[in-house]
């Protein structure tokens, strides 16, 4: 596995294959960093109901090569960070932060919310995490039920 950060730096593309081989796209990650909620309109209305935990942006560039449009939350929930110890954290499409903010829109969380991804085509924006507050954690991608390879 490639380490995010390593993958930032080298403009690395993942190609991500369920294990039955429907589902299957490409995936860069142009930046990932800690965010901080006053950027948000309203942060009040995001839900943090663990304490301990940090929001992250990750921006990503995909590419569907699905023969068919697949239904971008159901991508995401395939998504994984793996941590240096195993440990998987999921995106989380929380509905203000992703969807409802002006700040949605700026960072680009509103392109992967409620979208159809059409094949063959790329789409730029990014995806939320609710990481553990460790300065020394170093994560990986990962897919659910499929496998994670350079593309």
């Amino acid at each position: 596995m490639v380490p995010v950060r390593e993958a930032i730096n080298s403009g690395t593309w993942f190609h991500f294959s369920s294990s039955d081989g429907d589902m299957q796209f490409r995936l860069k990650v142009l930046t990932f960093e800690k965010l901080d909620l006053s950027q948000v309109d309203e942060p009040q209305n995001i839900d943090e109901e663990e304490t301990g935990a940090s929001w992250w942006l990750m921006k990503i560039e995909a590419i569907n090569l699905s023969k068919q449009s697949l239904y971008s939350s159901f991508v995401l929930r395939k998504i994984l960070l793996v941590d240096q110890n195993d440990f998987q954290f999921n995106v989380i499409e929380n509905n203000h932060l992703c969807c409802f903010s002006e700040f949605s829109k700026k960072a680009g969380l509103n392109r992967f919310f409620g979208k159809h991804l059409i094949p063959k085509t790329k789409i730029v924006g990014a995806i939320s995490f609710r990481l553990p507050d460790e300065d020394e954690a170093e994560y990986s991608l990962a897919m659910v039920k499929g496998v994670v390879r350079e593309a």
